[in-house]
């Protein structure tokens, strides 16, 4: 062949050349498919363009983005079902697909190897205001509450303290879109205020340290009443490592509006009535248990006159405003205070953690005792030459009384309690005017002239002094 046949040849087949490589070119940058064997949904996208497999995506999120998700605020359960969209998930197509492998004419026209690729949507964020939606959702949980302890039939139960808590709004996209790849159930994140008594140390409590009881009667039901709410107000106290609790600021203050009733009380060494008349029962049963418990005591007064339900040195008076009993958590974990009332009977128990071979006693010694004499009055409205008692009055007395703690046996401490004072009562008297004097006799005139009958002095009876309080 010449060489400029030759050379003719070269040109046609370089034109040739050119003008497939521009095909080629043209077809690889506008002829894009998404390469055979890539799944969405089951679906094989291969051989689409993007558009199209974007449709594809955009179509499946329309029923998709039907199905509720069920949604759950922390370790609480699922408290409402919501689209994600209400949630503020919307399904990304053009992300969706730009993750896919994708192939041009020339790859198309390329063998292609036999292997399957699965792709998961993606999402995007939707301007949605979330802060509703949330607020209803906290709303409808549990109100803050603090941890309780009860005591019922032998058996300690405890409640976990609930505490606020608000749902932290950055998170809730990631939750939304980790529950459509999984169950549904979108677990979002809250941000929760720290609990005062930690689960673990409400669990710590197990044992009744002790248990103290006093009776009373039941057929006076004002006080009956009293004694009930009064110990109703202190069931179920907690007390962390040095907390203390005030009778007075517990109980609060003893008024008909707030339930109590009229019923007997100890007045300035004198029997009387008054609103909370009993409640004393209630403060001297927590005190005695408290004793029994080791537990510290800040407060405590005895009253002006012995009880009948405690031993001397044992009792605990209390006035709203004025007298407290206050008590101390010295232990180094939590305890609970317990009452129980019944008919009769009020038993308070110390909760906690009982210490192996720990005994207290109480004791007391010094004892003194003094009368307070009797006072008496003269009443004219009584009937004349009788008498009645106004105060039966008591004796008083003095103690001193110590707890005393043992370890396996051995005491290991004699603590004081301090010496109590029982100032007792004069016993008080009134009596009528004296009985009209009796006509003495006839008798018949002697010799002397005439006898005058004798007849009682009208003098008033005179009241003894008493020891003041």
């Amino acid at each position: 062949m010449s060489g400029s046949r030759m050379k003719r040849l070269a040109i046609v087949f370089g034109g040739c050349a050119l003008a497939a490589s521009g095909v080629f070119a043209a077809y690889g940058t506008q002829d894009v498919r998404i390469r055979p064997g890539s799944l969405f949904n089951g679906i094989d996208l291969g051989g689409k363009t993007k558009e199209e497999a974007q449709r594809t995506v955009r179509i499946w999120w329309e029923s998709a983005r039907l199905e509720k998700v069920q949604v759950q605020l922390g370790d609480r359960s699922a408290t409402e079902e919501l689209t994600p969209g209400q949630l503020g998930v919307g399904v990304d197509d053009v992300a969706t697909v730009e993750q896919m492998q994708t192939v041009n004419l020339f790859g198309q026209m390329m063998p292609q190897e036999e292997t399957k690729t699965t792709y998961a949507p993606k999402f995007k964020k939707l301007e949605v205001n979330l802060r509703p939606i949330l607020k209803r959702l906290e709303a409808n949980q549990p109100k803050p509450a603090p941890a309780r302890i009860r005591f019922e039939k032998g058996t300690i139960f405890r409640t976990p303290e609930q505490v606020g808590f608000k749902v932290d709004d950055s998170t809730v996209f990631d939750r939304v879109v980790e529950s459509l790849a999984d169950d549904r159930v979108a677990r979002l994140d809250v941000e929760e205020a720290p609990k005062k008594i930690p689960d673990e140390m409400l669990k710590s409590v197990t044992d009744v340290v002790v248990s103290y009881s006093t009776t009373f009667s039941a057929g006076n039901r004002p006080r009956s009443s009293n004694i009930k709410l009064a110990a109703s107000k202190l069931d179920g106290v907690l007390l962390l490592p040095g907390e203390r609790v005030s009778y007075n600021e517990t109980v609060g203050r003893r008024t008909l509006a707030a339930g109590f009733k009229e019923a007997g009380v100890y007045l300035n060494g004198r029997h009387d009535t008054g609103v909370g008349g009993g409640i004393c029962q209630v403060s001297t049963t927590l005190y005695n248990a408290a004793l029994l418990s080791n537990l510290k005591i800040v407060q405590r007064q005895n009253h002006s006159m012995p009880v009948p339900y405690v031993p001397l040195g044992r009792d605990a008076t209390v006035d709203y405003g004025n007298i407290d009993l206050v008590i101390e958590n010295n232990t180094d974990g939590l305890i609970a205070i317990s009452s129980q009332y019944t008919p009769g009977m009020l038993t308070f128990r110390v909760l906690g953690k009982k210490v192996e071979g720990r005994e207290i006693k109480i004791v007391s010694d010094g004892h003194k005792s003094w009368g307070r004499g009797e006072k008496v009055s003269l009443n004219r409205s009584l009937a004349p030459g009788s008498r009645k008692v106004v105060e039966k009055g008591s004796m008083g007395h003095s103690c001193n009384t110590y707890r005393l703690v043992y370890e396996n046996g051995t005491i290991v401490k004699r603590e004081p309690l301090g010496r109590s004072y029982y100032n007792g009562a004069v016993r008080i008297i009134e009596v009528g005017p004296p009985a009209a004097a009796t006509p003495a006799p006839a008798m018949p005139p002697s010799a002397g002239g005439t006898q005058v009958p004798e007849t009682e002095p009208q003098t008033e009876p005179q009241a003894e002094p008493g020891q003041p309080e």
